[in-house]
């Protein structure tokens, strides 16, 4: 990878190999850039993130070459830092792609897409300029400023408000108050703990103070831990603690905070008071702890004072005090709530591109064996889940259906149920036997599954279709349910198997059976039976079993049944939302069908 910057270090060109670990690299570069630049620091999430999702569009779409990934094609990156905004420009050598006119977020099935909507949010004006031999894509979003003050005129408006503020310490409150609010309005890109420091460590000049210690606090654990400080770095990771009972010996710091005011301390301090504060010195200390509220929230507390046995501040100094670490405690929130809005947001689109990764996996299309149905569906509690179903013809006479269901939610089971996709396909000639299967599935998996503590409960049932012959096998996993010949009774078929990833020596036994006449068989993860109601009562397998009886007493193909279960379940629910996803495949005999076929299954959400 060729980096080159500009004498004044504004332009940045990257001359990138057509790969997505060299994407990745060149991100991590603009990131660097951006930060000499001044640039703010979720301005800088926002650009790393766009960066990478460029240049990850030009690699998947550069056209192949000498190298099966087009390797010779190299990806250019041109970023240039104005005084009020900041300008990328990526070259790609991509074909027939045109940028479309509004970005919007790809429908659930779609494969594309994606990545032209992260950047299209994450920027203000996008250009995509279509060559004969590369195409451009400049992207360009204002910079976070206030005022527009550029670098230079932001450091001498701060220097000249903290001299404002030395020149008038004689003044009133309220003139001093203004001073500081007054800053506020200063532009201000560089990180904001540093930024922090440099002024605490101008508020010690003008008030004649020789150190300081901000904590902030934790009312979960009732803690006070460093945030900045001038004091030597061992202080960085001492936590102080408040106790359970009140004691009259609390450290000055936490004395503070229970109290409600200013806690002033010097040589005849008890020692125990001030330890937290002297125990990084070493030396004779005085000077007080003022806590620090944002709105009506306690943020936490600074310590302030002298290197001497007595602390000589004026009423002047101790309001300027006061005023400016109000002042910083604000901007740390703010600061903060920055970041995690924007790591929210990044990590809500992941979720959604990791739902709609999942959905993907999911067929689209069941086949539907002659004189047989089969419909399914799948719903997920929450935004990624963890259940998986899937059926295959091996040829014209066996039919396989699986089903699975991760434990945990979320993106680790998203990608547990994915690998066990691929496991499943990866295996055809195993179908017959579902219990060799599981045994396979399971050795492969244990030493993942076991290393982050999660297993998966799954069921294979192999089908064929002209002895009707039905061989079973489970890992753990709800039983099925059939309902044949008399549409009254139904019978539960389980197997006998430890979820996989429990022992990695496990057997499935098999149990086989011929389907009767007038067949219905229903497979279901356990979001099914567990759904509540608002009392908290269970759906239950009853009620669910009472509705295939109900279905098959009324012929209902198989996409009919689900949809009968799933109003069942809704009724069931009434508005209370679901814990667990619930995923259910159902197979029917049918002499409506006289080929073999696929029909699309049921709705994915």
């Amino acid at each position: 990878m060729i980096v080159m910057s500009s004498s004044s270090n504004k332009s940045l060109i990257i001359e990138a190999p057509c790969r997505l670990d060299a994407v990745r690299d060149a991100a991590r570069v603009v990131r660097s850039f951006l930060a000499t630049n001044g640039v703010d620091e979720s301005e800088m999430d926002s650009w790393e993130l766009v960066a990478v999702e460029a240049g990850n569009n030009a690699v998947q779409y550069a056209p192949a070459g000498t190298t099966p990934n087009g390797s010779e094609h190299s990806v250019r990156f041109l970023m240039n830092s104005w005084p009020d905004c900041v300008e990328l420009c990526v070259t790609d050598h991509s074909q027939q792609f045109d940028w479309p006119a509004d970005s919007v977020l790809p429908p659930e099935d779609s494969e594309h897409g994606r990545g032209i909507f992260l950047i299209s949010a994450l920027t203000d004006s996008v250009r995509y300029l279509r060559g004969k031999r590369e195409n451009f894509l400049i992207l360009r979003k204002d910079k976070k400023t206030r005022r527009g003050l550029n670098d230079v005129q932001r450091d001498a408006d701060l220097e000249t408000t903290l001299q404002m503020m030395t020149e008038e310490l004689g003044a009133s409150f309220e003139s001093l108050s203004a001073i500081v609010k007054f800053s506020t309005e200063i532009g201000r890109a560089e990180d904001t703990a540093a930024c922090a420091a440099k002024w605490l460590g101008e508020l010690l000049k003008s008030t004649g103070t020789h150190w300081y210690v901000l904590r902030q606090y934790d009312r979960d654990c009732g803690t006070l831990s460093v945030v900045i400080s001038s004091l030597p770095p061992t202080i960085e990771h001492q936590v102080i603690t408040l106790p359970k009972h009140p004691t009259s010996t609390l450290p000055v710091e936490l004395q503070a905070i229970t109290e409600g005011k200013d806690i002033w301390f010097d040589d005849n301090t008890e020692a125990i008071t001030t330890e937290a504060l002297t125990s990084a010195f070493g030396e004779t200390i005085a000077g007080f702890c003022h806590p620090i509220y944002v709105g009506s929230q306690l943020f936490g507390v600074i310590s302030i004072g002298v290197r001497s046995s007595k602390a000589d501040l004026t009423v002047s100094k101790i309001n300027v005090i006061h005023t400016f670490a109000g002042f910083l405690a604000i901007q740390l929130c703010n600061s903060q709530a920055q970041k995690e809005a924007l790591q929210s947001r990044v990590i809500g689109r992941e979720l959604q591109i990791a739902a709609n990764i999942q959905r993907s996996l999911l067929p689209k299309r069941l086949p539907q064996p002659t004189g047989w149905t089969l419909s399914a569906h799948s719903e997920s509690a929450h935004q990624v889940g963890g259940d998986f179903y899937d059926a295959a013809l091996v040829d014209d006479k066996n039919l396989v259906i699986a089903i699975a269901d991760v434990m945990g939610k979320g993106v680790p089971a998203a990608m547990f149920a994915a690998i066990f996709r691929s496991h499943l396909l990866a295996r055809p000639e195993l179908a017959p036997t579902p219990g060799k299967m599981l045994s396979w599935m399971n050795r492969v998996l244990y030493a993942d599954l076991s290393g982050v503590d999660m297993f998966v409960t799954a069921q294979i049932i192999h089908m064929d279709l002209e002895t009707r012959k039905v061989t079973l096998a489970s890992a753990g996993h709800c039983p099925a349910f059939i309902v044949e010949g008399d549409k009254n009774k139904l019978r539960e078929i389980c197997g006998d198997g430890s979820p996989l990833g429990i022992a990695i020596d496990s057997v499935f036994p098999e149990e086989s059976f011929i389907m009767g006449p007038n067949a219905r068989l229903l497979m279901f993860t356990d979001g099914l039976v567990e759904a509540r109601n608002p009392s908290g009562r269970a759906f239950g397998s009853v009620a669910a079993a009472d509705l295939l009886k109900t279905s098959a007493i009324d012929d209902l193909d198989a996409p009919a049944t689900i949809r009968t279960i799933l109003d069942g379940i809704a009724d069931f629910q009434h508005g209370t939302a679901p814990t667990d996803d619930i995923s259910l495949v159902l197979l029917a005999e049918s002499s409506l069908l006289p080929t073999a076929t696929a029909v699309p299954a049921t709705s994915h959400s």
